[in-house]
């Protein structure tokens, strides 16, 4: 969500690839921060698709007056589309693990966890270490944990 309450997509490409837009049906993984989210995503997946998704909705300030749709209908529709689908509570996820605001940073350790990553998961901590503001730094430690911790649980 961007703090004018629309909705983010950020894409990054590993390999050889040349555009930075994703082809239709392009995307080998996908983490929804919540299911609207894999909803607009449904044009990039592909049976190969392995998808990470959180149940919390999000609903932006533009949307509230709106019914969110069924959460169920939506994971089910797009579970028969890709290779793999993992759904998790990112808001009780994130409030248990003492981040409250840091589900991206849970997402990309339950991510690491599943071994879908052509790298290492110390490479992200690393990552972590050297890109996060020092006041950010302990709850960005802790959501990568807690998110490869949920992989085990």
């Amino acid at each position: 969500m961007s703090q004018r309450g629309g909705c983010v997509e950020s894409t990054v490409l590993l390999g050889s690839e040349k555009s930075p837009f994703l082809p239709p049906r392009g995307a080998d993984i996908v983490i929804a921060l919540e299911p609207m989210e894999l909803l607009r995503a449904a044009s990039s997946l592909h049976s190969g698709t392995r998808v990470l998704v959180s149940s919390s909705e999000i609903v932006p300030a533009t949307a509230r007056s709106l019914p969110y749709p069924d959460t169920a209908m939506i994971l089910e529709g797009l579970r028969a589309r890709v290779r793999e689908l993992v759904v998790f509570d990112g808001r009780t996820c994130t409030a248990e693990s003492g981040c409250p605001r840091a589900v991206n940073t849970l997402s990309i350790g339950l991510v690491a966890s599943q071994g879908w990553l052509p790298f290492p998961a110390d490479a992200i901590e690393r990552a972590i270490e050297l890109h996060s503001n020092d006041s950010h730094l302990s709850t960005h430690r802790l959501a990568f944990e807690a998110g490869r911790r949920l992989h085990t649980s």
